[in-house]
Order: C-alpha cells, then sequence, then structure tokens
C-alpha cells in the first residue's frame, strides 16, 4: 500500500510494491465548481483570467464547467462542504463580463470537492528515489484538468525510456526532503 498522507483521505493502492510512502500536505481546500446546461458549440481553450478568479471550458456534451479556485466551507471530521452561494453569484458574474451571450443560461449543478495542495502548490512529478518501479505525479493543487494532457506524455516517456526531454527537475518531491538520514519520500 502507498498512501499519501494529507488533511484529507487519500490512499493509492499498489499491488506489487507492498510499501509505505507518506507526503504530508500542508493544505487542503474544497473547490468549488458550477456547470452550465448544455449550449451549442462556442469556443474551443481554457478561459483563465489573470485579473479574476475564472477556469472556464467548455466540454465536448455542450456544458460549460466554471470554477478559478472558489472555495466552499470545508468540514475535515466529516469530510462535508458546503457551497458558497455569494461566492458563486460572483464567479457566474464574472463569466457575464466576459461572455454577455450566457445571459440566460441555467447553472445545472454545482459542487465542491475536497482537494489537497502541496506547500509550494506545485505538483510532484517525476521517478521515486527510493523505488524504481513507482512515478509519482501527484499534488497538482487544482491545475491537474489542464496539465492533464502533457503529465500522460511525460509519463509515458518516463516509463518507456526512464527520461523525458522536458524540465522536470523542479517537480521532484526531493525539494520536500529535510537534511536528514532518516528523511523518506
Amino acid at each position: 500500500m502507498i498512501r499519501a498522507q494529507s488533511t484529507s483521505p487519500i490512499s493509492f493502492i499498489n499491488f506489487q510494491l507492498l510499501a509505505t510512502v507518506t507526503l504530508t500536505f500542508t493544505a487542503a481546500k474544497a473547490l468549488m465548481l458550477m456547470v452550465t446546461e448544455r449550449l451549442p458549440h462556442f469556443i474551443d481553450p481554457v478561459i483563465g483570467a489573470a485579473s479574476r478568479k475564472l477556469s472556464f471550458k467548455q466540454m465536448q456534451n455542450g456544458t460549460v464547467i466554471i470554477g478559478g479556485a472558489l472555495v466552499a466551507k470545508l468540514d475535515f471530521d466529516t469530510e462535508h462542504t458546503e457551497i458558497n452561494w455569494p461566492q458563486m453569484a460572483k464567479s457566474a458574474k464574472t463569466v457575464l463580463d466576459f461572455f454577455p451571450q450566457l445571459k440566460n443560461t441555467r447553472i445545472v449543478r454545482a459542487w465542491a470537492g475536497i482537494e489537497g495542495f502541496t506547500p509550494d502548490n506545485l505538483p510532484i512529478i517525476g521517478r521515486s528515489q527510493r523505488f524504481d518501479s513507482v512515478y509519482h505525479a501527484f499534488g497538482f493543487s487544482a491545475h491537474g484538468f489542464q496539465l492533464s494532457p502533457i503529465i500522460g506524455k511525460i509519463m509515458a516517456e518516463l516509463i518507456d525510456t526512464g527520461k523525458t526531454d522536458l524540465p522536470i527537475d523542479a517537480f521532484s518531491i526531493s525539494r520536500f526532503h529535510t537534511v536528514t538520514a532518516a528523511t523518506a519520500e
């Protein structure tokens, strides 16, 4: 069993390895998203705004997923989240500022999910320093959806050839190691 220890329960199982690996996340948040009704196709790229909290993407089925680091109330003890509706309304206003044609679009669902964050909000990507057959790709701190295509390419290269042409040293799990002989990955 490989476990990533955080303030929320996150477990990964590798039946061949049967070793324990621990990394403590410093924070977890309950991030909120909204989903619209299905709309005719109108946009391809994922949209973000530098000056406001916005992540906006239209899916193949026509729905639009709206997020942007919107944080819900989180009770860790019960693993319960509660939507912050005023914040969701502010996010909807942001969407309308960029896409006024969506004025009469219905929001069909909203939710909040618990996500762990690494201390520096950057993912851990690369080969384990302790186990040859283990590769890390986790801790995306709410950026995994956008990064998944390139992460898939990197992981495939690492597993197939043991290397990648892309610079991933900054994402090594070793950046969290303390300088002691007893530090485990």
